[in-house]
């Protein structure tokens, strides 16, 4: 089955981490028992409980620049106290890894440098991350990138500023996460695509397949 891979070259090198990974790690593992957010107490209590507050914090720094997120992350974390270390080459793709998944059939595309919400940022800013994440895989893997997703991709995480650089950095398209099933009437830079999680049962996958499929007869 074709499939694309979008990469962050921060990540792949290790020059940044993925800040939510990194939160629900010290999230998970705090000794501390309370946590300053926002000017409020905020109680540590239960696993589940644990779990609303890593969630409404993401859905929070996500509407911060990438700079504030990163400086609100690591203020969390410092406040957290986490229990060990956390183990970033364990979960992410580095060089060499990405290019084994290239070697091995998949095609590869862009994803920033260091996976800002495009929305929140400068428009040289932006122009820089899509510029530069293409040349850096690109110089790297040895390859064409011609493809883009927008990082976490809904219809907010991007603006027509952004639409603008992506086709001036040279992509013939872009991914979203958001909308109904792609089409021909789509434009090559907000291609719709839709959520997949590992927890949907493999009967409703095949359900969710077939009803795209007809979706484009």
């Amino acid at each position: 089955m074709p499939a694309t891979i979008y990469l962050v070259p921060g990540i792949l090198d290790r020059s940044v981490h993925a800040w939510w990974e990194r939160l629900g790690w010290a999230v998970g593992n705090a000794t501390a028992r309370e946590l300053e957010y926002r000017g409020t107490k905020v109680q540590l209590k239960s696993r589940e409980n644990r779990v609303v507050i890593q969630r409404q914090i993401e859905r929070d720094v996500k509407q911060l620049s990438h700079v504030a997120r990163a400086a609100c992350v690591d203020d969390l974390v410092d406040q957290l106290a986490p229990d060990g270390c956390y183990e970033f080459d364990r979960h992410f793709l580095d060089w060499d890894q990405a290019k084994e998944l290239h070697d091995a059939g998949l095609t590869v595309g862009s994803h920033t440098i260091e996976h800002p919400i495009l929305s929140r940022e400068s428009a040289s800013d932006q122009r820089t991350t899509l510029q530069t994440s293409k040349r850096v895989l690109e110089e790297n893997l040895h390859i064409e990138v011609p493809t883009f997703a927008y990082p976490n991709g809904t219809r907010s995480d991007y603006d027509e500023t952004t639409i603008s650089e992506v086709a001036r950095a040279g992509y013939s398209y872009a991914v979203t996460t958001w909308g109904p099933p792609a089409s021909s009437e789509d434009s090559p830079f907000e291609v719709h695509r839709s959520l997949v999680g590992a927890s949907m049962h493999p009967l409703r996958f095949a359900a969710f397949i077939a009803k795209r499929l007809l979706y484009n007869v």
